[in-house]
């Protein structure tokens, strides 16, 4: 197990016959740190028995010594299975990453048409409020001037009265009449 803590290993090609702990130990290690190696056990003692049990502990391939032939093609196909399913994860984890930007970016579209439309709404209530102003402004006008055609004031009289108190307004409007 310690050449798994020196740094990346592709593959692993473990003798069923290793003194200590062995394999069962190294496909624990391996299922511990979650690490994608494949294990390859290979050993001239190995029996029908024990080698079923180290693939259903996690062993990817079992190669006894009367056929060892095997043992090349089996490191081919395990390293090539590895790229595969490392290329595979690098693909999902791209995969994701574009759906998170797409993710974000339609979130980001969807506030600033929010945005927009509480824009909208806000200058809606403030042409409503300037226009419900010019209407109360424009009611008190006409009923200003209902009244000053009731005291029977003239239209300048009624600007006047309206006008600021001040010499040159009294002056401007002395000069047009």
């Amino acid at each position: 197990p310690a050449p798994l803590s020196r740094g990346p290993v592709k593959l692993v090609v473990a003798d069923h016959a290793l003194p200590g702990p062995g394999v069962p130990a190294i496909i624990d290690l391996v299922r511990e740190r979650e690490l994608d190696i494949p294990l390859i056990v290979a050993s001239a003692t190995l029996d029908e028995e024990s080698a079923v049990a180290c693939m259903r502990a996690g062993a990817r391939d079992c190669v006894t010594a009367d056929r060892a032939s095997r043992l090349a093609p089996a490191v081919e196909r395990e390293l090539r299975e590895l790229r595969h399913r490392r290329a595979r994860a690098r693909l999902e984890l791209q995969v994701e990453a574009e759906r998170e930007a797409q993710r974000k970016a339609q979130e980001s579209r969807k506030q600033e048409e929010l945005d927009r439309e509480e824009r909208q709404k806000k200058r809606q209530k403030e042409l409503e409020a300037q226009e419900a102003k010019r209407e109360k402004e424009e009611q008190a006008r006409l009923e200003r001037e209902a009244a000053a055609r009731q005291a029977g004031w003239s239209a300048w009289q009624m600007i006047a009265r309206d006008w600021p108190s001040s010499t040159n307004a009294v002056s401007s409007i002395s000069g047009l009449s």
